[in-house]
């Protein structure tokens, strides 16, 4: 039998699935194509700013062309399921009132939206400084190593130290002056 903190998780952990699940088909049903394509505008900015010419090709998937290098951007590019489990975390998240959660939820979702252009472009950057095979395991290993603590640390810093909270009361105290 299970005790009433087992319990309190195995619902939280169906929650969390089911939500993010419903989040991350909405997203693939209705596409991503103004995340991908700012992701990938945002990219290619860096990429020019460090003298690497690249420019962006528009389509449902936009291409980052750079250095001899054709980089589509597609649904996980977005991060359609980092986005996906991100709001799910916090949208299950029994103990919180629902202004707590929605306020949660938007600043993951800025969050996930602001680190995606900065991940693509440190993967077409390792790739023309450094080549494809390079590229390949920036991509492959940092980038979701990347994404999996951001998810993470988001959620510790908005549930355990209230982070975003506290950054309010800092800014209405600033408003005071």
């Amino acid at each position: 039998m299970l005790g009433a903190s087992a319990k309190d998780a195995v619902i939280f952990v169906l929650k969390l699935g089911l939500i993010s699940f419903s989040i991350w088909l909405l997203l693939s049903v209705t596409g991503l194509y103004p995340l991908k394509a700012f992701s990938a505008s945002c990219a290619s900015t860096l990429l020019n700013a460090l003298g690497i010419q690249s420019t962006v090709l528009p389509g449902e998937n936009p291409v980052v062309l750079a250095d001899g290098l054709n980089a589509e951007v597609n649904d996980l590019c977005a991060g359609n399921v980092e986005i996906a489990v991100l709001l799910g975390a916090v949208l299950a998240t029994p103990d919180r009132n629902r202004k707590e959660r929605l306020i949660g939820a938007l600043l993951g979702f800025l969050l996930i939206a602001a680190i995606n252009p900065v991940r693509i472009w440190i993967v077409l950057w390792s790739a023309s400084a450094q080549g494809l095979k390079t590229a390949d395991l920036v991509h492959d290993l940092l980038f979701r190593g990347t994404l999996l603590f951001t998810i993470a640390g988001y959620y510790y810093a908005w549930y355990v130290l209230r982070v975003w909270k506290r950054a309010g009361i800092l800014v209405r105290k600033a408003y005071k002056y």
